[in-house]
């Protein structure tokens, strides 16, 4: 009985081992004959001699109707073409297949030909293994077997270009009115860059003077919007193609869609509204005095919905080194807004994101203040997507400079501001004790004091917040 547990448990162990391999596949042009084109597979685990590949399937497209193609069966895999090829958008496609095959040894990280074929016109020939909408619906995705598992892997090498190659631009995709794109590059092209072209929002495509034989292009948009950059490529005397375009957007605002917690008022992925509820909340927003200073004018008649917390302040600094470096005279824009239960921050609106004039240039860090939590500053810079720029502080400690240094975990994986400064100096100490929470002990209102943000400065915000945090300072150089 024990030695069939442990067979049981070998097996298992074996097979789970099979199902974490993979086989990658590629296609090459062959170095030693001439008008041939190779596919090879590459294991990453090592395969004895009496293991199989058991099964092989991939799709060769090509662009060019004036080719044909005769395949080679290479020994042990003997891969052949399924049927004739098959025209579609301008494109041919051939299915190649193999099963069962001859069990060989082979090492892992080693290539190993399955399959070739030579091909006549193929002077301006692109072939591909491909999977796309055609191979989608007539089964030709690549797929491999190994003794009857799949072990299927990436197409690490996915072409061979002889013809004409768009490729690729990189570059930004957001950038502020008056400011230049930044460098736009291309790569993985073949050929000659005849000229690069724009697009401006819903216009026409026209050529850029000036920009032949330039892979990398950069200028000052004369206006906002979307604007689209391609490249036209021609490779000797074969069809002129199109790089992929690239789109940027010029704005003059920016959006920061930004999710905190706050320790004080935090339950289960949501926070109090105890302070708007009981109508505490003040019109105008409260860091005009010290240790803050912002001289910003937002407020409100009413407070526009009742999933406010409390107000909130965010600040922006730019610089060219990393978080650690972001220090005061940095900032370059700071902003009240409102901070819903669900941690979301918004304008005054209590719905809209909150917008920014600045302009940025190199790395921008955000800032989080409260009146009686511990500022925090965002370990990495904000990353831009169609003109809004993006960070969850919630998600983890190192997604602030310091990590858990004057950070807090609410629950499993789930953090927020570390509540306990009273007094707003960024260090949870003995004087938010005795100057701020004795001060208003007992006392119901809008005050630093209460850490929860319910109303009340009670024996629970100093017993069971400013206690527990005591000696925790900010990290926000």
């Amino acid at each position: 009985m024990i030695r069939y547990f442990y067979l049981l448990l070998f097996v298992f162990f074996t097979f789970n081992t099979i199902f974490a391999n993979q086989i990658d596949i590629g296609i090459f042009e062959s170095q030693t004959i001439p008008d041939q084109i190779e596919v090879k597979i590459r294991p990453d685990f090592n395969i004895q001699a009496n293991e199989t590949v058991t099964a092989i399937l991939y799709t060769v497209r090509w662009n060019d109707p004036s080719i044909s193609i005769t395949a080679q069966y290479i020994y042990p895999f003997f891969v052949a073409p399924q049927g004739a090829p098959v025209e579609y958008n301008d494109y041919y496609y051939q299915v190649f297949a193999a099963v069962p095959m001859i069990a060989i040894p082979m090492n892992a990280n080693e290539e190993y030909l399955v399959s070739s074929f030579t091909y006549t016109n193929g002077e301006c020939a692109n072939f591909e293994i491909i999977e796309d909408e055609w191979t989608q619906s007539n089964n030709g995705n690549v797929y491999l077997e190994f003794i009857g598992v799949e072990v299927t892997g990436i197409i690490y090498e996915p072409d061979v270009s002889f013809g004409s190659t768009g490729g690729i631009i990189s570059g930004n995709d957001t950038i502020f009115f008056g400011n230049t794109t930044g460098p736009l590059n291309l790569y993985l092209y073949n050929g000659n860059i005849l000229t690069w072209q724009r697009k401006i929002n819903n216009g026409n495509w026209y050529d850029i003077p000036g920009t032949t034989g330039l892979d990398v292009f950069e200028e000052t948009p004369t206006g906002t919007g979307l604007w689209k950059y391609r490249v036209k490529v021609q490779y000797n005397s074969c069809p002129e193609v199109f790089s992929d375009s690239l789109e940027l957007i010029v704005v003059t605002t920016i959006e920061l869609n930004l999710k905190i917690y706050l320790e004080g008022p935090y339950n289960n992925l949501q926070m109090s509204t105890m302070l708007n509820s009981s109508g505490l909340l003040p019109l105008l927003q409260p860091y005009n005095i010290p240790p803050w200073y912002y001289s910003g004018g937002e407020n409100v008649s009413d407070i526009p919905n009742t999933d406010i917390v409390d107000w909130i302040l965010v600040e922006i600094r730019e610089t060219e080194g990393d978080a650690s470096s972001a220090t005061n005279e940095k900032t370059v824009d700071i902003k009240a807004g409102f901070l819903l239960n669900n941690g979301q921050i918004t304008d005054i609106t209590g719905s809209n994101k909150l917008t920014f004039t600045s302009a940025f240039i190199v790395n921008h860090f955000i800032i989080i203040w409260h009146r009686n939590h511990l500022g925090i500053i965002s370990s990495q810079p904000i990353s831009v997507l169609g003109g809004i720029y993006s960070y969850d502080f919630t998600i983890g400690s190192g997604q602030v400079l310091g990590e858990s240094t004057g950070y807090i975990e609410l629950e499993s994986n789930i953090w927020g501001l570390a509540a306990g400064d009273s007094n707003g100096d960024q260090i949870v100490n003995m004087s938010d004790k005795v100057d701020s929470w004795e001060s208003y002990a007992g006392l119901f209102g809008y005050f630093g004091a209460d850490l929860k943000l319910d109303g009340q400065v009670y024996n629970q915000d100093k017993n069971d917040i400013w206690l527990k945090n005591l000696g925790v300072e900010s990290q926000v150089p």
